[in-house]
């Protein structure tokens, strides 16, 4: 949508410093990129969301592929999921607008995703989101959900997302690039409405596919995530 950021050297200074100690952020932080392969303002953002991915374990980073940019070439990764993801978050107010590449940060903000300093920006303030603990074994993912007081009741979602796949882009605005994708969201489904009390659970991951999981809980009018985790 704009193009990247200059970086300033203080600016510099300071994103080492992020990288290097990502675990004095309070909470677990949870990063949303919207993104598409025929996007022709995406691939800075991949980039970005791609060292991102990779260079900080606490961060619980989502890729989703949304569908409307499917014209001259279809996004391999596509999902319709991802568009209504990103449509509940403008209606509900978090974001101004849907566009790619754009990053929402713990369900509450939204970021440029091809503008690195605001990006980092964004992940960087502090956040209370309680970290759930998950554990998968026996074609199993168990999920352990602590007592919580909530203002209402939370959706809990459960991801699967790869590692990276990387795609050589055949047609439209990005063709003849390879590009790798980080965490590219392939799957994903409600588990249940989670009113705050201790839940202990398992859920079959036969043919839900995906190299990782992450389980979201996310008030139900899009207002913000309460707790999250990843067996990544």
């Amino acid at each position: 949508m704009c193009k990247k950021s200059l970086l300033t050297p203080l600016y510099t200074i300071f994103l080492l410093i992020l990288l290097a100690f990502p675990a004095q952020a309070e909470g677990a932080r949870v990063v949303e990129f919207f993104t598409s392969q025929g996007c022709p303002a995406c691939p800075g953002g991949d980039k970005i969301f791609g060292k991102l991915a990779e260079s900080n374990d606490d961060v619980i980073a989502l890729g989703c592929h949304v569908t409307y940019f499917n014209r001259r070439w279809e996004d391999t990764m596509s999902r319709i999921f991802c568009d209504a993801r990103q449509g509940a978050y403008r209606e509900a107010g978090v974001t101004s607008k849907v566009y790619t590449p754009q990053v929402v940060v713990n369900g509450l903000s939204e970021a440029i995703g091809n503008n690195e300093q605001a990006v980092y920006s964004a992940i960087s303030r502090p956040n209370n989101i309680i970290p759930l603990k998950l554990s998968t074994g026996g074609g199993y993912i168990d999920i352990t959900l602590p007592r919580l007081s909530l203002r209402q009741k939370a959706d809990v979602w459960l991801f699967a997302f790869d590692d990276t796949q990387t795609v050589n882009i055949g047609a439209g605005s990005n063709a003849g690039k390879t590009i790798s994708y980080a965490h590219p969201v392939t799957n994903l489904t409600k588990l249940l409405a989670w009113d705050g009390k201790p839940v202990s659970m398992s859920f079959p991951l036969t043919g839900f596919g995906g190299d990782n999981y992450a389980v979201i809980a996310q008030y139900q009018d899009y207002s913000g995530i309460v707790a999250a985790g990843q067996t990544r």
